[in-house]
């Protein structure tokens, strides 16, 4: 499937692929758990599941989230399992393809970009999602 929803958070628009997400939702519990990185606020309930609640825009600053939550979730699923993005509100579906990234843009989390009204990235939710595995055991011999 082709295309890709806009979403903003923190003033900055990202897209992600229409074939990484599941659905788009109002936040409203959330229950706190620990987490391996700043960025992830705790899990909300999608259904009868529980599914980790990631700040996008914390987790690509490498920041933490606000206080206040953010008014939009945006579930993906990736190889690692479903994620809720947290984000403030999404925009508009746009049905084409991204574009590769331009020479010199260092965005290791980006596939591609969009245009919109600006160059937009397309996150990378694999990508992100590898950020939020606890590190691997190491054997010491």
């Amino acid at each position: 499937m082709k295309g890709y929803l806009l979403a903003w958070t923190d003033g900055q628009q990202y897209g992600f692929r229409l074939e990484d997400l599941d659905h788009v939702f109002d936040l409203d519990a959330v229950y706190r758990a620990p987490g391996v990185l700043p960025a992830v606020r705790g899990v909300t309930a999608v259904g009868d599941r529980l599914i980790p609640l990631v700040d996008l825009a914390a987790l690509i600053a490498h920041d933490r989230p606000p206080a206040a939550l953010r008014g939009t979730g945006v579930l993906t699923h990736c190889p690692a399992g479903p994620i809720v993005f947290e984000v403030d509100d999404v925009d508009t579906v746009v049905g084409e393809d991204h574009l590769p990234l331009p020479a010199g843009w260092q965005l290791p989390w980006a596939l591609g970009i969009a245009r919109s009204e600006r160059l937009v990235p397309i996150i990378d939710v694999a990508n992100l999602a590898e950020r939020l595995a606890p590190p691997s055991a190491v054997a010491v011999p």
